[in-house]
């Protein structure tokens, strides 16, 4: 799942065993942004690539590494 819509002020509850916050989320703007594989037609803001693809990043991707998904024109993407 990609953040998005996200509210302010997130944080574990250990007693609870969950994420809570006292703010909550723009209502109608949606709940996340999903990396998934592809259906049919177009999506509602999702990043949607073939499933041949999903399984490609799914062996490459090492969460030891913090991997984000950045959308952005390719012009506009730098790396450090």
């Amino acid at each position: 799942m990609i953040n998005f819509n996200r509210p302010a002020g997130v944080h574990w509850d250990a007693k609870r065993g969950e994420y809570v916050t006292s703010t909550p989320s723009r209502i109608g703007g949606g709940s996340a942004v999903f990396l998934h594989a592809s259906g049919k037609g177009s999506t509602a803001g999702c990043v949607s690539v073939s499933r041949a693809n999903v399984a490609r990043l799914l062996k490459w991707l090492d969460p030891a590494r913090h991997p984000r998904i950045v959308m952005a024109p390719a012009s506009a993407l730098t790396r450090a």
